[in-house]
């Protein structure tokens, strides 16, 4: 009798114990759900900008940033204060000759401050109308189903509220991505070192540096899984192998952006057009920008980095260098998140490292066809949220549409990545200014 009941008694046990992981939110080997709310504000600026026939007027700058500070991060009217900046540091001018531009046909030269006004109000709330639909997409994926979004138009500001397994940090992060991919054309690094060095010749002593950038007395850390980056870089002087020491307090492109080559001082082929420390980009960008580099640089050349895996991006961390091949605007090869048909995360089955497989529309697998059918043997920069991943070499032209993403990103990564393609592209960045866990007894993160 008595054995009997303990098999009984361990039997309902076991019912409990399967019942219990079937059920959502009773698994006990599962996380468990908290109710998270955050503050999302839209970059209303960076709306205001790209309604601006020169994003780089001066007025205009100004006035958004005398705006800002009016604001002094309080919730305000955020076109109402703009206007009124503008207005004030420009008696006798007008709006409209800010916004008026050939795409733009609700407003002429002759329009009124208070028709602009209202125009920059419509696509402010616009903005937030469909930043809170992208953000309610991916919540769907993340949360139980009664997540909560709720923006302002006027002051850009979007409460969000949700039931999930996900940190407020993690949440954080997954919210504030931009959801964009994008593909490029690359150039190669035997391409382009020869161009380095030529406007290294024609630069002659360099341009004066900064006094705090002399300094390479510190070693930086070197990691990832490229090889010892000593065979390009010696660690410590800031020299590259192959190179003269340079003159105190000047410097030349390639002493800031360390050529791709190897011991021999032969140069590498591929994707990879040099190194550099993250605390040398604006310096580099100061080079690339000057009128020597821009007449013998290719006028399609965009500069990117790139961080080597399994470094922290610090000051003295060492980034990749690309050039990716710019398209001509208003391009309609290039291959973005409208293309896309869905993402998921997968593990790639030769490596069994995480991935994202993306399905394109019939119109971007077309697109994806040409672009391999006309790169093979070349490179093709994968940019997710304006950091590119990976550079693969295509080896052949890839039909169907369907295509995967690798980057050295972990499996939450590839998730978070895969839903936020799958949900559509955010119209301007947001930024998470507040977050944390509601239920009683958390800590609120900020």
């Amino acid at each position: 009798m008595k054995n009997s009941c303990c098999k009984y008694l361990l039997r309902a046990l076991l019912l409990l114990l399967i019942t219990g992981i079937s059920m959502a939110g009773c698994n006990p080997f599962s996380p468990q759900n908290k109710t998270i709310k955050c503050i999302v504000r839209v970059d209303m600026d960076a709306m205001i900008r790209d309604m601006a026939n020169d994003p780089a007027d001066s007025g205009l700058n100004e006035a958004i940033a005398d705006a800002g500070k009016a604001a002094g991060g309080a919730d305000t009217d955020h076109i109402a204060l703009f206007a009124a900046a503008y207005m004030s540091a420009h008696p006798g001018g007008h709006l409209a000759a800010l916004f008026v531009k050939p795409e733009q046909h609700d407003i002429t030269l002759n329009s009124t401050d208070d028709a602009v006004i209202a125009l920059l109000e419509t696509q402010a709330h616009a903005a937030v109308q469909q930043t809170c639909s992208v953000l309610q997409k991916r919540l769907s994926k993340v949360g139980d189903g009664s997540s909560a979004v709720v923006g302002d138009g006027k002051t850009g500001k979007i409460t969000v509220t949700v039931k999930t397994t996900y940190s407020a940090e993690r949440l954080k992060k997954y919210l504030e991505k931009k959801g964009e991919i994008a593909f490029y054309e690359t150039y190669k690094n035997e391409e382009l070192l020869p161009v380095f060095a030529d406007i290294d010749g024609s630069m002659g002593g360099g341009i004066q540096e900064p006094k705090k950038d002399i300094d390479t007395s510190h070693n930086d850390a070197v990691g990832g899984d490229t090889g010892s980056l000593a065979q390009y870089v010696n660690k410590g002087t800031g020299e590259t192998k192959g190179r003269t020491k340079k003159e105190p307090g000047s410097t030349s492109l390639l002493h800031v952006l360390f050529a791709n080559i190897n011991q021999a001082n032969e140069v590498i082929k591929g994707p990879i057009v040099g190194y550099i420390r993250a605390r040398d980009t604006g310096l580099a960008r100061k080079i690339l920008n000057g009128k020597i580099a821009s007449t013998k640089l290719p006028q399609n050349a965009h500069i990117v980095y790139a961080k080597f895996r399994g470094i922290e991006a610090d000051t003295s961390s060492i980034l990749w260098v690309y050039a990716i091949k710019m398209p001509p605007p208003g391009a309609s090869s290039i291959i973005t998140t409208d293309d896309l048909t869905g993402a998921k995360a997968d593990v790639t089955p030769a490596t069994k490292l995480p991935c994202v497989l993306l399905r394109m529309t019939p119109q971007g697998a077309v697109k994806w066809k040409k672009l391999t059918g006309d790169n093979i043997g070349n490179f093709i920069a994968v940019m997710v949220d304006g950091q590119i991943l990976s550079c693969p070499r295509v080896d052949n032209e890839i039909r169907g549409g369907n295509t995967e993403i690798t980057g050295g990103f972990t499996q939450e990564e590839a998730q978070d990545m895969a839903n936020s393609l799958s949900c559509g592209r955010l119209p301007f960045p947001v930024t998470v200014t507040e977050s944390g866990v509601t239920n009683k007894g958390e800590e609120k993160s900020r």
